[in-house]
C-alpha cells in the first residue's frame, strides 16, 4: 500500500482548503504518516492529561530523559529490547510506584554519521503529586537515584546521563497556554520521529 493521493475541499472564494480524503501508506518510516500519527498521539495524551488534572489539580508534570551508550546498527535491536525491559523494571520498583502517579514514554533514536552509530534514549513524561518535592513525605527521587536505578535496570554501569526536570512555561508568549501542551507536543514528536532513519 502506498500513499498516492490527497483530496481537498476548496473554498469557492479561495480563502482555505480542507483535506477531506487521502490515501496514506501507514509505513513506520513514512514522514507524512508519522507526522499524522504524532498529531493523533498528541490529542490522545492531552485528553488523558485533561482528565488526570481534573482529578488531581495540583499534580506536577516532569520530563525524564534516560540514555544508553551508542550502539552499531547490528546491535540496535537488542539494545532497544533491553531498554524496554529496563523501563519495565524501573516502573515496577517501589520508589517509582510510590512517587509517580502516571507516565508516557517515547523512544528517540538519533544517528551519528561521523561514528556510524545510533543513540537510543527515552523521553518520559511523568506526573507526580505536588508533595513530591517535600522531602518529609519521602517521595522525592534524586537525579543520582534515577541514574542508579537506570544503571541497575539496564545492567550498564557505564551510563552517566540521566536528566529530570519539571515542566515550566517557556516564554512570555506561553502565558496564555497550558504548559503541558508544549511538553505533550515534544514527547509525541519523539514517538514518531523518523528523519534519522530516512
Amino acid at each position: 500500500r502506498s500513499g498516492a493521493w490527497l483530496k481537498f475541499s476548496v473554498c469557492a472564494d479561495g480563502h482555505f482548503k480542507c483535506l477531506i480524503k487521502a490515501c496514506f501508506c501507514g509505513c513506520r518510516l513514512c514522514v507524512m504518516c508519522q507526522w499524522r500519527k504524532s498529531i493523533v498521539i498528541f490529542c490522545q495524551l492531552m485528553r488523558i492529561l485533561h482528565v488526570h488534572f481534573e482529578r488531581h489539580k495540583t499534580d506536577v508534570p516532569m520530563f525524564l530523559t534516560l540514555t544508553v551508550p551508542n550502539v552499531r546498527a547490528s546491535e540496535l535491536n537488542d539494545c532497544l529490547s533491553l531498554m524496554y525491559r529496563s523501563w519495565d523494571r524501573i516502573s515496577h520498583r517501589v520508589p517509582f510506584k510510590r512517587a509517580v502517579r502516571g507516565w508516557f514514554r517515547s523512544l528517540e533514536v538519533t544517528y551519528n554519521a561521523e561514528r556510524d552509530d545510533y543513540h537510543p534514549h527515552f523521553h518520559v513524561l511523568l506526573v507526580v503529586p505536588s508533595n513530591y518535592f517535600r522531602r518529609r513525605y519521602g517521595l522525592y527521587i534524586e537525579r543520582d537515584d534515577w541514574l542508579k536505578m537506570w544503571q541497575e535496570a539496564t545492567g550498564i554501569p557505564e551510563i552517566t546521563q540521566v536528566d529530570i526536570r519539571t515542566v515550566k512555561k517557556r516564554s512570555k508568549k506561553d502565558t496564555q497556554k497550558d504548559p503541558r501542551a508544549s511538553l505533550c507536543a515534544e514527547v509525541c514528536k519523539y514517538a514518531t520521529k523518523v528523519a534519522d532513519y530516512v
